[in-house]
């Protein structure tokens, strides 16, 4: 399996991760991602919802731990500054991924078309924020080259 293919693995497990939490919250607690109080689901429902999420959230621990074993998944602790490296770069890509959905061509197609006017805007702005996006990736697959070459040269 390529690096890209490992990396989006490990990116969904990840975002999954923080949906299952933010899903646990609202169950048990009654709290939204948005911080909004809502009563919590009666004991017996949240009894059943968990122990699906469990099953669920074990069978993608072991989908991770089958197609990219190299990368820890969450919980679990990596020997070196590698493994905060490659999440970091995961995080920065699903980053990227959510901001370039605000490109008025990609949100024109489930929201809609922007005026012209406004969607010139909205992509010079969007575009500046992917730049930055960019260089912090960049900078980051920086790291993972630099210590690649370090590791091979050994």
């Amino acid at each position: 399996m390529q690096e890209q293919h490992r990396t989006h693995i490990v990116s969904t497990w990840s975002t999954v991760g923080q949906r299952l939490e933010e899903v646990r919250q609202v169950i048990t607690r009654g709290r939204t991602p948005g911080g909004t109080a809502v009563a919590p689901l009666p004991e017996a429902v949240q009894e059943e919802l968990t122990a699906a999420l469990d099953r669920f959230e074990a069978q993608l621990r072991e989908f991770v731990r089958q197609h990219a074993p190299s990368d820890a998944p969450p919980g679990e602790t990596a020997a070196d500054w590698g493994a905060a490296r490659m999440w970091v770069s995961v995080l920065l890509r699903t980053i990227q991924e959510l901001v370039e959905d605000l490109l008025p061509r990609r949100m024109g197609r489930r929201y809609g078309t922007l005026p012209p006017e406004r969607a010139k805007d909205v992509e010079q702005s969007v575009e500046a924020m992917l730049d930055s996006l960019r260089q912090a990736i960049a900078a980051c697959d920086k790291i993972g080259e630099d210590r690649r070459g370090r590791e091979s040269s050994k």
